[in-house]
């Protein structure tokens, strides 16, 4: 997906969600202009967001600004550089009045966003809401550390009499970031079976060990191709995994390898990552929250007051690419595209999943086949009479609504 599309998702989720930074603005702001001024030599997108929605401007070059309008309400302003080619910084400001400029410098391998004048943004992430078996997070601390495993079947080891192992033709890759007590994750995967379980095992090559971290403990969707979540550790196994990456290993089972489908070894990455990469994007996005669910008298619940969800959606022939990403609601039941205008509801035209993402992920991307090709025809004709309906049990009706749109 194109760079404005990947931080778009990252402005509007990464600070809630851990990957970004919060910093509270002390009291509700009006509209505020951000300007941002490109102070060094590389070319770079822009964005800007407030808790709702983002915006994302490429192509500025040096002495070059782009300028958004954001209502931070009583949270802060999230600003992303991300230079072509090179590298990316995310920060979040607070304005102290109805302007905030912002001053893009650095390398083009380590970029800066500092308020003009000087001042930086906050830097400790907020922590995710836990699965309900794990202990509540602390503020998360200390300088994280990136690793990757590549899966196949052929690392898994079999052990006689045991469950069936070793998908032939599948494949997998994780991105792991260990900070603090923070496992966050991000795993995409290609020609298995519906993927069951993910584990993070201490074991060396060719050895099995013991589960040490649960990524997921229930099955993925079906139509997901890739997931990216948080869990809370005990910080002495998250030292354990910083000093020896090689003594753990990325475990995926399956249903049809229930011992594990693919398996590889964590190595250190030595660059930083952002697991909402995975967000594969497309031509139409919807930005989501409760405010936008439309009650029916007698209806099951809807509106989370504090959810918020981007989606973005690639038609293509009788199919679609999606992806989505959200914070602040329960795992999704449900992921749909409705037909309908805003404030009214409609007929589902796409089912995204029909089974529930497992508890502590937070973004998702898959593809949908065999669908509809004249309702495809209409979202794209008309993608503001169509809208992207997240569902949680705590809200059947639909947490998080937003209509579609090609900006």
């Amino acid at each position: 997906m194109s760079a404005n599309k990947t931080v778009a998702a990252a402005c509007l989720l990464g600070a809630a969600l851990g990957l970004g930074v919060v910093t509270p603005a002390s009291a509700a702001q009006d509209a505020v202009t951000v300007k941002i001024t490109n102070q060094a030599g590389y070319e770079a997108t822009f964005c800007a967001a407030d808790v709702l929605e983002g915006r994302c401007l490429d192509g500025a070059r040096k002495g070059e600004s782009r300028t958004f309008t954001v209502k931070p309400g009583n949270g802060p302003i999230e600003v992303r550089v991300v230079v072509k080619n090179g590298g990316s910084v995310f920060q979040n400001f607070t304005a102290d009045g109805p302007a905030l400029n912002i001053d893009a410098g650095g390398s083009a391998d380590k970029p800066t966003a500092t308020k003009a004048g000087g001042g930086h943004g906050g830097h400790d992430p907020a922590p995710t809401q836990p699965a309900p078996d794990q202990a509540k997070p602390s503020p998360v601390k200390g300088k994280p550390f990136f690793f990757s495993a590549d899966l196949d079947g052929k690392q898994e080891v079999p052990t006689p009499g045991g469950p069936a192992v070793g998908d032939a033709d599948g494949s997998a890759r994780a991105l792991v970031e260990v900070r603090g007590d923070r496992v966050t994750y991000a795993i995409e995967w290609k020609k298995t079976a519906q993927l069951t379980l993910g584990h993070l095992h201490q074991g060396v090559a060719g050895q099995n060990g013991p589960v040490k971290v649960n990524l997921f403990t229930t099955p993925m969707p079906e139509t997901l191709s890739a997931a990216a979540g948080q869990t809370v550790v005990d910080p002495k196994l998250a030292d354990e995994i910083r000093r020896n990456p090689a003594g753990f290993y990325v475990n995926l089972h399956s249903t049809d390898r229930p011992g594990g489908a693919v398996r590889a070894q964590l190595k250190p990455l030595g660059k930083q990552v952002n697991p909402l990469d995975i967000i594969k994007g497309g031509k139409l996005r919807a930005f989501s929250n409760g405010r936008n669910e439309v009650p029916v008298q007698g209806g099951p619940k809807v509106g989370d007051p504090d959810g918020q969800a981007i989606t973005f959606v690639q038609p293509s022939g009788t199919g679609v690419d999606f992806s989505l990403a959200w914070v602040n609601i329960d795992a999704p039941t449900l992921g749909h595209v409705h037909q309908g205008a805003k404030g009214v509801n409609g007929p589902v035209k796409i089912t995204f999943f029909g089974t529930a993402v497992p508890n502590g992920v937070f973004a998702v991307s898959g593809t949908v086949a065999g669908l509809d090709k004249a309702a495809l025809d209409a979202l794209k004709k008309s993608p503001k009479d169509f809208y992207s309906n997240i569902h949680t049990g705590q809200f059947p009706g639909g947490a998080v609504r937003g209509q579609f749109t090609t900006h």
